[in-house]
C-alpha cells in the first residue's frame, strides 16, 4: 500500500447541528441563549444573526463567524476533511464528517443574548456536520 495522497476536486456542504457558549462572567453556571435566540438558530440555522459584535453592534451568524476563522487561519474546509473521508466520498459518491470549529474571543468583542441578559462570549463552539461529494468535472 503507498502513502501517497489522492487529490480529489471535493464539494463539502455544511450542516449545523448546535453550537456551545462560555462567557467571561459565567460564575461556573450553566447558561442558555435566550427564548428568541434559540427559534432564530432553530430557524436560520447557520444563517441566523444572533451573535452581536462590538463595539459596531454589528449581528453575526454562524457562517459568518466560522468564514473569519477560516480566513484567519488560512484554510478552506476542504483542507479540513480527512484522507478517509476524501476517499469515501470518491468511491461511494459522498461522506460525512462531523467537525467543531472553536473560536476564543477577546474581552467585549462578542456577545449573544442569553436568559440571563446580553453576556460577554469567551469561547463560542459551533458543531457542524460536513457532507462531502467529489467535485463534478465539466
Amino acid at each position: 500500500m503507498s502513502d501517497q495522497v489522492v487529490r480529489v476536486p471535493l464539494t463539502v456542504s455544511v450542516r449545523h447541528i448546535g453550537f456551545t457558549a462560555n462567557y467571561f462572567k459565567q460564575g461556573g453556571q450553566s447558561v442558555s441563549p435566550s427564548k428568541a435566540v434559540e427559534a432564530k438558530y432553530k430557524s436560520d440555522k447557520g444563517d441566523a444573526k444572533i451573535f452581536i459584535q462590538k463595539p459596531s453592534g454589528k449581528m453575526a451568524s454562524p457562517n459568518e463567524l466560522i468564514s473569519w476563522l477560516l480566513r484567519t487561519n488560512k484554510k478552506r474546509k476542504q483542507e479540513l476533511i480527512t484522507q478517509e473521508n476524501a476517499m469515501k466520498a470518491f468511491n461511494e459518491g459522498s461522506a460525512i464528517q462531523k467537525h467543531d470549529f472553536l473560536i476564543e474571543c477577546k474581552p467585549r468583542s462578542l456577545f449573544l443574548k442569553t436568559v440571563n441578559g446580553t453576556m460577554d462570549i469567551k469561547v463560542v463552539v459551533f458543531h457542524v456536520e460536513f457532507t462531502v461529494r467529489p467535485t463534478k468535472q465539466s
